[in-house]
């Protein structure tokens, strides 16, 4: 058996084996040198036993064991695109159902304001201040309060009605004098005008179910009376 170090594509050094041209007779048996692989004489006598010896040792061997160390660094492919966002960005005014229809009918919408008992908004000066606190004006709510309490047409209506059938003047809710009658009521009178009780947050728990009462119950005369409906 001949070794005889041959160069290979990877600039290593690695041994090829040729088989001798003559076999050799042993134990009876035609023997080759191909049919056999290199050993250690070392280990041999180390482990007292017969051990077959094959290096691998190249680039290809350790490439991926390393982390690729022999690749480079990390690479990526990529592009560059123009994007002006101040272009691509659009300004516009969405209008809703009920926006459009406002506009298209023209609905007068009236406010009406929601407070507890006493927690009306006040609005002085340092020179007006005690006249304002002793002479508190109705609010629309209080209004309504005693609009119940004096008509019997104002008791069958909710709150965010009123404004259809009355106006607030002087601090008093009073029957409009224009617009289509209702037959059932003589002197009552309808037109197109809408009512909006404020919006309340949640948070305010005590003001939030106040407002939702006053969507279901028609003609409250008081708060207690809202309360106790």
């Amino acid at each position: 058996m001949i070794i005889q170090n041959i160069v290979v594509d990877h600039l290593m050094m690695v041994g090829k084996l040729f088989s001798l041209e003559n076999p050799v007779i042993a134990w009876s048996q035609s023997v080759i040198g191909g049919l056999y692989v290199p050993y250690s004489p070392l280990l041999l006598r180390a482990f007292d036993c017969h051990i077959n010896i094959e290096l691998c040792h190249s680039v290809k061997a350790i490439q991926y064991i390393c982390s690729y160390i022999n690749k480079g660094s990390d690479q990526a492919a990529f592009s560059i695109e123009s994007r002006d966002e101040i272009k691509a960005f659009q300004n516009g005014r969405y209008t809703s159902s009920s926006k459009a229809a406002w506009r298209i009918f023209d609905f007068t919408i009236f406010q009406l304001s929601v407070h507890h008992e006493n927690g009306q908004r006040v609005y002085f000066t340092d020179q007006n201040a005690r006249e304002r606190l002793e002479n508190v004006r109705n609010t629309t709510l209080m209004a309504f309060f005693e609009l119940g309490s004096r008509d019997d047409f104002a008791k069958t209506l909710f709150y965010i009605k009123v404004p259809s059938y009355y106006t607030f003047t002087n601090n008093r809710f009073n029957r409009r004098k224009k617009g289509e009658p209702i037959v059932q009521y003589p002197g009552v009178k309808k037109s197109n005008v809408l009512g909006r009780v404020y919006t309340v947050h949640s948070s305010n728990v005590e003001c939030y179910y106040l407002r939702m009462l006053l969507h279901h119950v028609r003609g409250p005369t008081s708060f207690l009376d809202l309360k106790n409906s």
